[in-house]
């Protein structure tokens, strides 16, 4: 599984922790079908790629039904984001620039459209905003704020940074990055991986076989179809396999495990967990702690 190291686009708030397990987690799965970095993710500093092929038009701001529109444009768009001191938006695209008004700026949605796009909002954005990738792999970085970030079509990389984020990562197969405050990150199509880093998160899979791990925080992981692995991390997680044969690790914490459909291996770790196995053959192991474990239908194997 390709790892985003520290300097990439997504700069310093990955957590190390998450790189190591979206490396290390169940390596049958990191083979066979772990998502895998596009290539601009390797360093913030440097966006360009070898078959990087720049918008013939640069940003375009557009209204639709009362909307701000800023449309990067067709081609590899390598995007930056800055917040101006009158509280609006400052886009910089492949040496071309356009700036939003603080009224813009609140609805506004910034669009990659086709193409590899690479956009990445400054630190010292503390709005929320609202970015979307469109078609092509695709790097996108939030700021402070509350922002909401689609990858599209493609092989994408989406960071929320600071801020509750909503990360939704469309379809093909996806690295989504919660970063700090209490996020929701969706797979959506194709094998995904999923970390929410710090804070409560909501972390779902979709479809396909994805990984999935809460870290810091009480979080909600599901897997949805396809063979999934959960790792709850510290705090009280719940952890829901869905359909498919799931792995789900419950670590540190009170937790909940449920298995669902499908032959699912569950492990609670430390603390007073509560297992699952749901429907088909399970493996259930409590861990230190004064555990419950239901097998459910199938030929169950439960140990502590």
């Amino acid at each position: 599984m390709s790892t985003i190291k520290k300097g990439s686009p997504l700069g310093n708030g990955v957590n190390p922790l998450s790189q190591g397990k979206l490396a290390q987690a169940s390596p049958q799965k990191a083979q066979n079908s772990a998502p895998q970095a596009p290539p601009q993710s390797q360093a913030r500093a440097h966006h360009a790629r070898d078959s990087f092929e720049p918008s013939s038009q640069g940003p375009r701001v557009l209204t639709h039904h009362g909307k701000t529109i800023v449309d990067l444009g067709s081609g590899d768009n390598n995007a930056t984001i800055h917040q101006t001191k009158n509280g609006g938006l400052r886009i910089t695209s492949d040496g071309k620039t356009v700036t939003l008004t603080a009224q813009q700026a609140r609805n506004a949605v910034i669009r990659g459209g086709a193409g590899n796009d690479t956009i990445v909002a400054d630190e010292s954005v503390k709005m929320g905003l609202k970015i979307e990738g469109g078609s092509g792999d695709d790097t996108l970085v939030g700021g402070r704020g509350n922002d909401r970030i689609k990858g599209g079509s493609g092989h994408d990389v989406l960071s929320g940074g600071k801020g509750h984020d909503t990360l939704d990562g469309g379809k093909g197969n996806d690295l989504l990055l919660g970063g700090k405050g209490n996020d929701t990150l969706m797979g959506g199509g194709g094998h995904d991986a999923l970390a929410g880093e710090q804070g409560n998160d909501t972390l779902s899979g979709g479809s396909g076989h994805d990984v999935l791990l809460g870290d810091q925080g009480n979080d909600r992981l599901s897997g949805g179809t396809g063979n999934d692995y959960l790792s709850g991390g510290t705090g009280h997680d719940r952890l829901d396999g869905g359909k498919g044969h799931d792995e789900l690790y419950g670590d540190g914490g009170n937790d909940v495990l449920k298995g669902r459909d499908g032959n699912d291996v569950l492990d609670g770790g430390s603390g007073h967990d509560r297992l699952y196995g749901g429907r088909g053959n399970d493996v259930l192991s409590g861990g230190p702690g004064h555990d419950v474990a239901n097998g459910g239908p199938g030929d169950d194997l439960i140990s502590d």
